[in-house]
């Protein structure tokens, strides 16, 4: 395997779902030159070299700076891990003095996510949102939601793309974005593809999303396609 190779990052934007507005970015893994073949040959790069944890922290670093650039108002969705929150928190040269428009994403599906809470802490308090994101990909258990208090939920792709086709993954939607909006949380789908797909999220209640139909990822100033 070649390991000449040099991470970088792109931004997928998130939609509003009625106004068609960008309410903010998705930080995305790339190797340089592969960007269409996803996070998928970054990470295996980075394993191979056993640079893992290392191109993480690089790739949050990077995300933070290019996107300071965004349009003021919108957010950047940056997924983290425990070693990438605990290196900036080790790092005084890289903290930043408020995280104000900062969305960190922790995967659902993380076995210890009950050590999230107490390291998200001293972000939160320096203005940080947090997202519980892929959620439908791993145990979609509502303990989780409890216990990490998110400011938005990522439904998983593979979500959206049963709604419509199965009547139970639609209920489930529709209680999860009812159960969230009294506790003043935030739903956005993931991997909308299709206009159909767009219009019956937007009749269960969602009202942000993001992917290729929407807008596909590339510099921090790409545009979402319309929406009526």
């Amino acid at each position: 395997m070649a390991t000449s190779w040099t991470p970088t990052v792109l931004f997928q934007p998130v939609v509003d779902l009625l106004t068609g507005e960008v309410l903010g970015y998705e930080a995305l893994g790339r190797v340089s030159g592969c960007e269409d073949e996803g996070f998928r040959l970054l990470a295996l790069y980075a394993e191979h070299d056993n640079v893992y944890d290392e191109t993480l922290i690089h790739l949050t670093r990077l995300a933070i700076s290019r996107g300071a650039f965004r349009p003021p108002g919108t957010l950047l969705f940056i997924n983290v891990t425990r070693p990438v929150l605990q290196a900036l928190l080790d790092d005084s040269g890289h903290r930043l003095s408020s995280y104000d428009g900062l969305v960190f994403e922790i995967p659902e599906s993380d076995h210890q996510i009950s050590q999230w809470p107490s390291l998200l802490v001293p972000f939160v308090a320096d203005a940080a949102q947090v997202a519980l994101d892929d959620w439908g990909a791993g145990q979609a258990d509502p303990l989780r939601l409890v216990e990490i208090h998110p400011a938005w939920v990522k439904i998983d792709l593979q979500m959206t793309q049963k709604v419509g086709q199965d009547p139970a993954v639609d209920r489930l939607i529709a209680l999860l974005v009812n159960w969230l909006e009294e506790n003043r949380a935030r739903v956005i789908a993931e991997g909308i593809e299709t206009e159909e797909q767009l219009f019956r999220l937007r009749r269960l209640g969602i009202r942000y999303g993001q992917g290729y139909f929407l807008g596909r990822p590339g510099n921090v100033l790409s545009c979402c396609q319309a929406i009526s």
